[in-house]
This record gives C-alpha cells, sequence and structure tokens, in this order.
C-alpha cells in the first residue's frame, strides 16, 4: 500500500498510513490468540489491507469516459449561450453577495457556480427527413443513464415510420446525478448530488430547448419516475405545444407499505463501498457480473453499457440511492398536494396535452391499482393501457415489465403501442405524409 502512495492523493495517502498501522495493531492482538484463531485473524487481515488498497486507489483515480453513443446516435450539443448567461448570471450574484457580506465562502459560491454550469446529457438519433421533423423526448427513469434506452427509441422510430408517420427524431434525456462523460462527471462530483425536484427542473429546461427546435410537433414519453417528472413539465404546456406526452410504468405515488421503503435503508458508505469494490474488479468479474445485472448477454450493449457506467464509474450506484431517498418524501400523500392528488391538478387543465399510460402486472412502482386511479383522473381523449392484459402478449416472451427497455423484443412491442396510439389520433394533423 505504502509503494502506491506516490501516485494517490493526500489524503488517500494518510488513510493507507492508518491502515498499515492498524494492520500492525491487528497482529499484535493476533499474536495472542492460539491456532487456528490467529491464523484465521492473520488471513482476513491480509485480505481486508488489500481490498482497502484497492479501495484508496480506485477512489483516487480521475474520472473517466462512460459508454459513448450506440452506432447512429450521437451527443447533442450543450446550449452554451444558455450556459454562458447562466454563469454570468451567477458571477454578478457572487460579487453581489461579496459586496453585501464580505468574508463569504468562496467554496460554497464555486460548488454553486458548478451546480448551475451542469446540464442533463442527451443522445440524439437524426430522422430519417430532411428538414424539420417530429421531435420525441425521452426520459428515463432511475437510474437516469440515456444510453439503456437508445435501443426503444430505434424501435420507436421504426414503429412511427412503420404507421406511416413521418421519420421522427429522438432524443434521450439523462440525469445530471448520472452523467457519464469525464468532464461531466467530474463536476458533477464538485456540485454534488441533486434531488428529485432539481433533476427534473433541469429536465424541463432540455425539453423547453428541444421542444423549440420542433415547431412542427413534439412527444415527451417519461418512463418510472421520469413520467413523474414529464408531468410536473406539463403544468405550464398546453395540447398545442406537447400534442401527445407517454407515461409508461409512471411511478406517481410512494407506497409506505410495500417494498419500496426498504430500499432507502442502505447505508449510503455501504453502497459506496460496493461501487469501489465493483469498479476495482478485473475486466472479466465485470463481464461476468454485468451478464445478471443488465439481464443481456456478453456483446450486446445494454451490457457494454452497464460494465462502463456501474462497474467502472463509482458515482452511478450510489445516484440511484442519493436520488431514490429523495423520490419518496416528495411523492408521498402523506403531504398535501402530493401523489395522485397532484396529479389530479395536473391533468384538470383543459388544455392539457393527450395522455397514454402504460401499466403491467406485477409492478412495484407502479401497480394496477395506480392505473384504476390514474383513469379515473383521466378523460376520453386518453388512453390506459395494461400490456399484461389489453394487448396481445407472446406467450414466451411473456408481457412487459417495469425494466421493458433491457428488452430489445419488450421494447419493440411497447413502440409499436406507442406509435399505434399517435396515429389513430393524428389524423388529418398533417403529422404524417398522408394526414
Amino acid at each position: 500500500v505504502l509503494r502506491r502512495t506516490d501516485r494517490i492523493g493526500p489524503c488517500a495517502q494518510a488513510m493507507a498510513l492508518i491502515q498499515c498501522i492498524l494492520a500492525i495493531g491487528v497482529m499484535q492482538v493476533a499474536s495472542t490468540f492460539r491456532s487456528p484463531f490467529k491464523e484465521i485473524i492473520l488471513f482476513f487481515m491480509c485480505v481486508g489491507v488489500l481490498w482497502g488498497g484497492l479501495l484508496v486507489e480506485q477512489a483516487s483515480k480521475p474520472a473517466t469516459d462512460g459508454p459513448g453513443p450506440p452506432e447512429g446516435w450521437s451527443w447533442r450539443e450543450e446550449n452554451k449561450e444558455k450556459s454562458e448567461k447562466s454563469v454570468t448570471s451567477n458571477s454578478k450574484n457572487k460579487k453581489k453577495r461579496k459586496a453585501a457580506k464580505e468574508g463569504a465562502d468562496e467554496e460554497e459560491e464555486e460548488d454553486d457556480e458548478e451546480t448551475i454550469r451542469l446540464q442533463p446529457e442527451v443522445l440524439m438519433l437524426g430522422s430519417a427527413k430532411t428538414g424539420k421533423s417530429l421531435g420525441v423526448a425521452l426520459v428515463p427513469g432511475n437510474p437516469g443513464i440515456p444510453h439503456y434506452y437508445c435501443g426503444f427509441g430505434e424501435e420507436l422510430q421504426k414503429s412511427f415510420e412503420a404507421e406511416g408517420l413521418d421519420s421522427p427524431t429522438i432524443y434521450c434525456v439523462g440525469y445530471v446525478n448520472f452523467a457519464t462523460q469525464a468532464e461531466r462527471v467530474t463536476k458533477r462530483q464538485k456540485a454534488g448530488p441533486v434531488s428529485v425536484v432539481e433533476e427534473s427542473a433541469r429536465i424541463a429546461e432540455v425539453l423547453e430547448e428541444l421542444q423549440a427546435s420542433h415547431p412542427d410537433g413534439f412527444i415527451i414519453f417519461g418512463h418510472s419516475i421520469g413520467a413523474w417528472m414529464v408531468l410536473q413539465h406539463l403544468k405550464s404546456r398546453t395540447a398545442d405545444e406537447v400534442p401527445f406526452a407517454v407515461l409508461a410504468m409512471p411511478f406517481l405515488e410512494y407506497r409506505p407499505f410495500s417494498m419500496q421503503p426498504l430500499l432507502a435503508l442502505l447505508p449510503p458508505f455501504l453502497a459506496r463501498l460496493v461501487s469501489l469494490t465493483a469498479a476495482a474488479l478485473p475486466s472479466k468479474a465485470k463481464d461476468f457480473l454485468a451478464v445478471p445485472v443488465s439481464r443481456n448477454s456478453r456483446g450486446s450493449f445494454p451490457h457494454d453499457v452497464t460494465t462502463k457506467s456501474f462497474f467502472c464509474q463509482p458515482h452511478q450506484f450510489p445516484a440511484v440511492l442519493e436520488l431514490y431517498r429523495t423520490e419518496g418524501p416528495r411523492l408521498d400523500a402523506a403531504t398535501s398536494g402530493q401523489g395522485f392528488s397532484e396529479c389530479e391538478t395536473i391533468l384538470s387543465k383543459k388544455d392539457r396535452p393527450r395522455i397514454l399510460a402504460l401499466y403491467t402486472k406485477g409492478d412495484m412502482w407502479a401497480p394496477l391499482e395506480h392505473s384504476r386511479r390514474l383513469r379515473g383522473l383521466l378523460s376520453q381523449k386518453d388512453e390506459v393501457i395494461d400490456l399484461s392484459a389489453d394487448v396481445a402478449v407472446d406467450v414466451k416472451l411473456g408481457a412487459p415489465g417495469h425494466s421493458f427497455v433491457l428488452s430489445r423484443e419488450h421494447s419493440k412491442s411497447v413502440a409499436g403501442i406507442v406509435a399505434a396510439s399517435f396515429a389513430r389520433n393524428t389524423a388529418g394533423s398533417g403529422t404524417g405524409p398522408n394526414r
């Protein structure tokens, strides 16, 4: 461990030194025990020192790039003009704070600046149509890594074309918490995690920019907690601006008497320990473990995304729990104006977009009971579909589950339902070549 300290920071050097001191202390204590207890203690001590050394080294490594865009996709360029305005505005506020109160904490101000600069990552799949096209934005669930939704986005584009509609431009909007590009990861680590409310506000800004780029038509698809974020965005949107919105397995209300509260019990330090251990594993071990995590075989894109994100970027797994801990309190119906009562306020708008809601059986986050409650808040122009009963289900494949985006066949099925629903309600609207 000490030999590696020339390659790690001062904080990690101190941790390594403490480890060595503790190891010496344990050895002295172990020497007082009889065999085989002495050998057992020494064995676990050696394992602990080696493991601890790997974790210290892993924690000190600089951020690396995660998965890249799949073939045909590209990163959407950040709105630099808006970013510069945000930074300029922050600089002005910084000067005002200094003038109002001398000796303000500069480090805290720098963190605020980094937070303002950071925007969600967006993957884009261009339209086959030249010129203006229909835009479709996909807002993921938790974890908000946009790459997982690329396969579904490709199937959605094909389904729209199969329905005789114009080929849409697909956008997969990531979360700030789940940055994958090294530069953004570094900024995210300096700024710290953001809550689900802040995440929703950042994504709303991106959706507003994307909508402005598609005046001929813009559709928003939200999955799980992403569906809740879509509803938040629709508070200030009309049917003319966003004609169609899809809520797929929407997580709209926290269920305290289910398995959901148990996920918040995992201590943050344990999540960090697991993530650092995963990142320190040999590449073959990463490939092996990524198979059950991604539910895909080696060589598939979801497997590659899982390997290069959760098994190479230590901030990803803790981000899942950090975000979830803010989801429960925000969606808890015990607080007035939250849960389905909040949905009722949003959906009661007369000029809101048409809604398609998708549910499936056995979903912990969006149970069928919620589908009935949501149906009571919607109008005749909307649709609520049970994917396990209202549509034909392949016996071998089964009905799409909550993580349908990890299955190409399930993605194709859901994409077909979305495209067909949009096509049925766009006759004469001019969104397709014969409509």
